[in-house]
């Protein structure tokens, strides 16, 4: 896989007051990627919508765990270890907010040109349920026959 890659995020985020309507959410950005002792790491930047200021995103993939980390206005280390809860807090300009999260299944697929990976998780804000969230992501190298940055 090259250093540099097309990384899509997509998700469904479904709402605490009906379980039946859900939001989706997708971000698909250019992502420095590097591998070292079979954990997969992707660097990449995000605006903060409504802001100048620039999010800085590490992803950390390996079986079974997906790991997140945002800095910069926002902070949160957010891990995802397969059939696990975990505490975080979430660091805003207005304060910080304890979050619990029920992790699922973390299914990731391994090719050659590219990483598929399907997490399923509930997240908790101070204690009170949020959201359930289905994402996936996906990982493809530039090196790959069918890279295309129309797709």
């Amino acid at each position: 896989m090259t250093e540099q890659v097309l990384l899509s995020i997509s998700g469904l985020q479904f709402v605490e007051d009906d379980r039946n309507q859900c939001e989706p959410v997708e971000v698909i950005t250019m992502a420095d990627y590097y591998n070292r002792n079979g954990t997969h790491y992707l660097l990449y930047e995000e605006p903060l919508e409504g802001s100048p200021e620039i999010i800085r995103n590490t992803l950390k993939i390996k079986k079974g765990c997906m790991e997140m980390t945002k800095k910069g206005p926002l902070d949160i280390h957010m891990v995802f270890e397969e059939w696990k809860n975990q505490k975080a807090q979430y660091k805003t300009p207005f304060g910080s907010i304890p979050v619990n999260i029920i992790t699922g299944a973390v299914e990731m697929k391994e090719e050659e040109y590219d990483i598929h990976v399907v997490l399923n998780y509930v997240l908790e804000f101070d204690g009170e349920y949020l959201t359930d969230s289905r994402v996936n992501v996906h990982v493809k190298s530039k090196d790959a026959p069918d890279f295309s940055l129309d797709s």
